[in-house]
Parts: C-alpha cells; sequence; structure tokens
C-alpha cells in the first residue's frame, strides 16, 4: 500500500505576538528575538529575492523565532496533478525560504522531474531539467541544515537535493519510498500534506535505464498559499 510516511519531526513552538501588534521591519525582528509566526508570514509575502541583506535578516527571524510557519504552503500543479507540500520552517529556514521564493517567482514553472527512481525518488527543481544546473536565492549554492531527528522514512519526504556537502541550490527530492543512504546527507525542509494519488501516479511512470521519464511529467507551475488550518 502506498503510503506517506512520518519524518519524525519535532515541532517547534509559535510564540505570541508583541501586545502591540504591531509589525516591524525584518531587523527588528531578529534583534527582538522570538516573533509570531504570522508576522514572520507577512514578511514573507513582501519579501524581495533579489534583497539578499533582507533574506539573510528573514532566515535569522525564522530560526530566531522558534514558530513553525506551517500554513505557510506550497503547490506543485503539475501535468498528472497537485502535490501540496508543508515546509519545515523552523528546522530548515535557509532551505524553506530558499524554496518558498523560488516557487513564488515562477521559477520551477514549466521545469520537469527530471528523473525518477522508481520505489526510492523523484527528482525535480533544475530550470536546464538535465539534472546538472540549479539556482538559488542566495546567488549560489547554500549549506546544508541536517536535523538530527528528521530521517528519509518513505514516500512523502521533501529534501534537497545535491552532489556533496553544501551544494544546495534549487533541485529537491520527493520521496517515493524509504531511502536511509540520504540521512545526514540530505537537508529535509517538508513533506507531501495533500496529494498522495499525484504521488503515487508519480512513483508509476515509465523510465529509460537512467531514471529519465519517457514522457516528461511537468510542473506547470507552483504556487504559495496560507493553508485554511
Amino acid at each position: 500500500m502506498f503510503a506517506l510516511a512520518e519524518t519524525r519531526r519535532t515541532r517547534g513552538t509559535a510564540h505570541a505576538e508583541d501586545s502591540d501588534g504591531q509589525q516591524g521591519s525584518l531587523g527588528a525582528l531578529v534583534s527582538q528575538g522570538p516573533s509570531s509566526s504570522s508576522s514572520i508570514s507577512s514578511l514573507l509575502d513582501s519579501l524581495d529575492a533579489s534583497d539578499s541583506a533582507a533574506v539573510e535578516a528573514a532566515v535569522e527571524a525564522v530560526r530566531a523565532s522558534g514558530a513553525l510557519l506551517s500554513s505557510r504552503r506550497v503547490c506543485l500543479h503539475t501535468t498528472i496533478g497537485d502535490i501540496h507540500l508543508e515546509l519545515y520552517w523552523c528546522h530548515a529556514p535557509r532551505a524553506c525560504i530558499n524554496f518558498f521564493l523560488l516557487a513564488k517567482t515562477g521559477c520551477y514553472d514549466g521545469t520537469v522531474f527530471h528523473r525518477v527512481c522508481q520505489g526510492r525518488w523523484a527528482q525535480g527543481g533544475d530550470p536546464t531539467g538535465t539534472g546538472r544546473g540549479g539556482v538559488s536565492i542566495f546567488g549560489k549554492s547554500f549549506v546544508d541544515e541536517i536535523h538530527p531527528e528528521l530521517r528519509h522514512t518513505g514516500a512523502g519526504v521533501l529534501t534537497m537535493a545535491n552532489h556533496g556537502p553544501n551544494t544546495n541550490t534549487s533541485q529537491f527530492i520527493l520521496l517515493l519510498g524509504p531511502a536511509p543512504t540520504l540521512d545526514g546527507k540530505s537537508t529535509i525542509f517538508g513533506r507531501v500534506c495533500g496529494g498522495i494519488h499525484t504521488l503515487k501516479k508519480l512513483s508509476l511512470v515509465q523510465t529509460t535505464k537512467t531514471d529519465r521519464p519517457l514522457h516528461d511529467v511537468k510542473i506547470i507551475r507552483a504556487s504559495v498559499a496560507e493553508s485554511a488550518d
């Protein structure tokens, strides 16, 4: 039976908003320490990926807050159906902000899952579609954020694709089954929270001997939203 896995995630704690209810700057959020998930969520909506200082401040704000922004999600609208993704903001803020902003700015629109290893994983996020490309809001590859309590336990785990330590860009992996060999090597930054039937379809696509799908599975577009829960 095809079922989504648990990643053994430890949830963060959301802190209450300041009594005055005012939303400060990113810099203020960092200097003041823990803030509310709603304040940071609002700032993410206005964050400019080209403003490196603001992006770095956002990373520190999410890390310092300890808030799990589980309501800030990404949906991949593919040619075989939608895949809804919850992001683990407090465990991997850099990977989450990178993925979120790339999705928001259309980086993933029109890209394909260039590699599907049946029963293991599907890899996408490369604008070149070759598996050799990748972009990052940080201007280059960024560091790993390995969390000791997160494991590649089975289908639905969202993790970074890389070619060695600290080489993360835009490429990501959706697990189609357990992949313990990735533990300690790849940054887990989310999970599938809707679209299990689409994930199952993805696991069944026919591929070449090099794991390239015979027929492209394309991300038509990626959208960002706030969940209703």
